[in-house]
């Protein structure tokens, strides 16, 4: 989940590691950069399957994908949304 004030660094950093250790990843965009956000899922589209990098966006996405049962779960932004991501995802998260 990345945030507003840097969009690209924040989201694709992380993905990265992501692939380097051989897994899968959903980026879920911020809502309030939404020419970003589009952009983002029109390049991942044209380079990459949706079973290796998915993008997915707005808010409804956001609740419903911190309640998806994953291993991990890379959130930036701030505390409000943050303690939603924690209290959503601790149902769920492994470690």
């Amino acid at each position: 989940m990345s945030t507003w004030n840097f969009p690209w660094r924040l989201a694709f950093a992380p993905i990265g590691y992501v692939f380097a250790s051989g897994n899968r990843c959903m980026l879920k965009p911020s809502e309030l950069t939404p020419a970003t956000a589009a952009l983002m899922a029109k390049l991942v589209a044209q380079y990459f399957d949706e079973t290796e990098l998915a993008v997915q966006g707005g808010p409804q996405i956001g609740a419903a994908f911190t309640a998806l049962p994953f291993d991990h779960l890379i959130f930036t932004g701030g505390t409000k949304v943050g303690s939603a991501v924690l209290r959503a995802a601790s149902e769920t998260l492994m470690r």
